[in-house]
Order: C-alpha cells, then structure tokens, then sequence
C-alpha cells in the first residue's frame, strides 16, 4: 500500500523543478523591484545635497522599502503547549499509523493550538538541511471530529509532507507572499503621516506586483491542497474528508468569534472560564448555528473564494474527491478521546495569562457580562444623556447620538452603546441576565428580551413606534425613563 500511494503521489522531477524555478523567479523580481525603488529614492535624496522636504520625502520611504526587503528572519515560535509521546500515547499512535500509511516519518514535534485546523511545517536547519518536521493539531478541531474525520486530517497533513510543500523553497514562497502582503499594507493603508501621499504612490507598483505574485502562486498553492485532500480521501475514505472538510470550514472562524466575544472578555476580568465547555455551549446556541448553516450553504452555492485564499473554495474540495471510494464506517467516537487529561491541556492554553481564577459560564454573566454592560453605560454619559425609552426607536433608526468620531465608526459603534445602556436600564428595573455563550437575554417573569436585537429591529423602517410603545405597556415601563446612567 505504501508503495502505490508513493508512486501516484509523490510528485514528478519536472514538477518539482517548474514549482522551484517559479519560486525563485518570483521572489527575485519582488526583491528586484523593492531595490530598485528604495535605492532611487534614497539616491534622489543623497543627489539634493542637503536637508530638504523633498530629501526627506524621498529618504523616508526609500529606507523604508530597503529595511523591508531584508529577508525574514527563520525564527520558530512555539505556537503553543508541545506534546509528550508519553504522556499523550493514543493520540502519537495514531499520528504515527499515518506516517506509516503514507510513507513519511512522523514530526518529531507535535503542538496543541487554540485554531479549529492543523498544519504541519519545518524548522532549524540551514537552507531545510538538517531541519525538524513539526505538526500543529487544533485542541478544538479534537472536539469537533471524530476519530476517521482526524484520521482524514491528518493524512491530508501527511500529503504536504509527500509533496515536499514544506521545503526551503517552497516555505520562501509562502513567506515571500506574507512579506508583499505586509509592505504593500504599511504602504498603502498605514503610512507615516508626513510622507503618506508619496508613500501611497510609491506602494502602487507593490500593490500590483503583489496581486501579481498572489495569482500566480495560488495555483501552486491550491494544486498542493487538492493533491493533498486527494491523498487524504483514499486513505481515510471519502466520506470521513469530507465531514472533516466541511466542520473546519463551518467552524473556523466561529471559534475566533467565540475567543474574541466571549472567552476574552472573562480573562481580561481575571477569570478562566471552560475553553472547550464554552465553545460546546456556543455552537449549540440557534442564533450560532443557524448563521454557520447559513454560511455553508452560501459558500457550497456560489463556490466562491479570497482571490488570495492558498485553498480552493470548499465545492471544489468536494467535488474532487466525491467520486473516490467512501470508506469504511470508521470510528465515530469523538477524536477528543484521543488525549489524556484534556482539562489540563486545556489549563495550559491560558498559559500566556497566568494567575487567572477559574469560573464557571454559570457566574460569567453576573461577574463579566453586568459588569461590562455597567462600564459602557457609565463611560457614554454625555452620549445618551438626551435618549428615553420613547426616543429609543428613532435614535436607533437615525443614531442621533454625540458620538466623536467618524460617521463610519459612529454606523458600528452607536448600536452597541444603545444596547448596552437599554440592557443596564432594564437590570435596574428588576430584569434579571441569562447568559451563555453565544445567547444572552434578560428575564422577567415569562418576558424575555434580547437588546442587541431589539436595537438591529429597530433600525429597520418596517419597525414602528406603535409597536414599541405596545411593548413598553407590556413590561410595565415608564416611557420617560432615561438610557443616561445616574450622574453620580
């Protein structure tokens, strides 16, 4: 078996060499095109003979682009707790009965992340001589698969090994579009202020040999990923990749959501609520699952993707290996099962913020969610000093508020303020908070009340003051009452 996935995967000479020369070229013609522009300015500012505007203008991004284009440093940060063989054994044996099926030696190094993904690389070495593989493994990409769905991941991981996609070339390759990436974004997006006209004309030809650069390695990158999710359905199955190609797509960035709106907000606070518990909890929310749904079902519509994306868009990873042999049942147990002593690895996934106190979601909204609504009321005094319950439809509609800032960050921000300061008002009227991740509302005998719906509702020109004056009868509230916290 090892020798016919060897020989069908395993890429060609020819291959191999066009993917290296394409490298190469690539990056010498950004590398050409950075030197040429920075030394030009810098000279033109040498050739003005002294301190002039015009030097300066010219100096200041000239030395900008040249201290950019120094090649990246090949440093390696652990991106998070390093696994033990002896300590982890079920799941190094399953990583290594996938190096044995694809025919790789397995990563000397495995580490535990919080991404809803995994991936595998390369580090040390001097130029991938003498370098160490390493695999990253998502702790809840564990939770949300099952045992055949991580075997199909993992043998996708193996792919890239198969493909050489980690080698030196092909990891300059990937750190070259990271490098257009950032040059063109600090000059066309972030300039220094008394050179930001120049620096944003100077950044059109990054700007476009980067989109240049991004088209032209996506087929390379993309070639790899099919080449790799093929690989994968062969030894796993079919249906096992894709169940695991559509979790990961499905929940990618609802973990990040989940971190940023709900995890964040308690450590910031000093407290350490259940990672895993937490995110479990927010999946299972309606208004959660109804959006991922929803976000599926739109991609697997219009196939679409980032131009810039390395992945083909997930129709096409699926239509790919459709017709590849499902596979067997497999094992459906959670691939979570697979570590021991979850709830320590989970512990050490705050090891950046030491000292936390742990909390159950049970306290988090008396203890984090009250305290931030109260925090935001009391800092937008002066904002909704003039805003009644009455007015509270046409200031959501018009956001008639005296934010200070721009109309765009107004558009963004003034909803969540009136939220906030609605929420506060009714907690002080006797509604209680009932909170989990990814649903929170308030409570009043059988009335329940979502304010950061109620003010997207009330934004739209189909909702009417008729309606909201009936509501306010309903919970029994005085129309007159201010959203302005006490002055005191």
């Amino acid at each position: 078996m090892n020798w016919d996935i060897d020989k069908e995967y395993r890429p060609g000479r020819l291959w191999i060499i066009g993917r290296a020369a394409l490298a190469v070229a690539l990056m010498l013609v950004y590398f050409v095109l950075g030197a040429t522009l920075g030394v030009g300015l810098c000279y033109l500012a040498y050739r003005q003979g002294s301190v002039t505007i015009i030097g300066l203008l010219c100096m200041v991004p000239g030395t900008f682009i040249l201290v950019f284009l120094l090649p990246l440093r090949a440093s390696f940060a652990e991106p998070g707790p390093r696994l033990d063989p002896r300590q982890q054994p079920q799941l190094f044996e399953k990583v290594n009965k996938l190096a044995l099926l694809t025919a790789q030696p397995a990563p000397e190094e495995i580490y535990l992340t919080d991404y809803v993904n995994a991936g595998v690389g390369q580090r040390g070495g001097i130029m991938g001589l003498g370098s160490r593989r390493f695999m990253v493994i998502g702790l809840p990409l564990l939770q949300l698969l099952t045992v055949s769905q991580f075997e199909a991941v993992l043998a996708h991981e193996f792919g890239h090994f198969h493909g050489r996609d980690t080698g030196f070339l092909l990891l300059w390759l990937y750190r070259t579009r990271s490098h257009i990436a950032l040059t063109t974004a600090l000059l066309t997006r972030n300039p220094l202020a008394p050179v930001a006209p120049l620096s944003r004309f100077i950044g059109v030809p990054f700007k476009w040999y980067g989109k240049l650069f991004m088209r032209a390695t996506q087929t390379v990158c993309r070639i790899q990923e099919r080449a790799a999710d093929r690989l994968a359905a062969n030894i796993a199955g079919a249906q096992a990749s894709a169940g695991a190609l559509r979790t990961i797509h499905r929940n990618c960035d609802a973990f990040r959501d989940y971190l940023h709106d709900e995890v964040m907000p308690a450590v910031r606070r000093g407290y350490k609520p259940p990672l895993m518990e937490g995110f479990t909890l927010y999946l299972q929310s309606e208004r959660i699952s109804s959006r991922l749904d929803e976000f599926v079902k739109k991609d697997l519509a219009e196939g679409r993707s980032d131009p810039d994306d390395s992945h083909p868009p997930l129709r096409e990873r699926l239509a790919a290996i459709e017709h590849l042999p499902a596979g067997k049942a497999g094992d459906s147990s959670p691939a979570l099962s697979l570590l021991d002593e979850p709830a320590e690895l989970e512990a050490r996934m705050f090891s950046a913020y030491p000292g936390l106190e742990p909390i159950s979601w049970e306290e988090v909204g008396r203890n984090v969610v009250i305290p931030n609504l109260e925090r935001s009321w009391r800092h937008h005094y002066h904002d909704l000093r003039d805003v009644t319950l009455d007015s509270l439809p046409s200031t959501a509609a018009t956001l008639i508020i005296s934010l200070n800032v721009p109309y765009i960050e107004k558009y963004n921000y003034a909803p969540g303020i009136l939220s906030d300061a609605l929420a506060c008002v009714l907690l002080q009227e006797g509604w209680q908070l009932d909170h989990e991740p990814g649903n929170w509302c308030l409570r009043r005998g059988d009335a329940t009340l979502n304010p950061d719906e109620l003010i997207k509702e009330m934004r739209s020109p189909e909702f009417l003051r008729a309606k909201w004056l009936e509501m306010l009868t309903c919970y029994q509230l005085d129309p007159a009452i201010s959203l302005a916290p006490p002055s005191s």
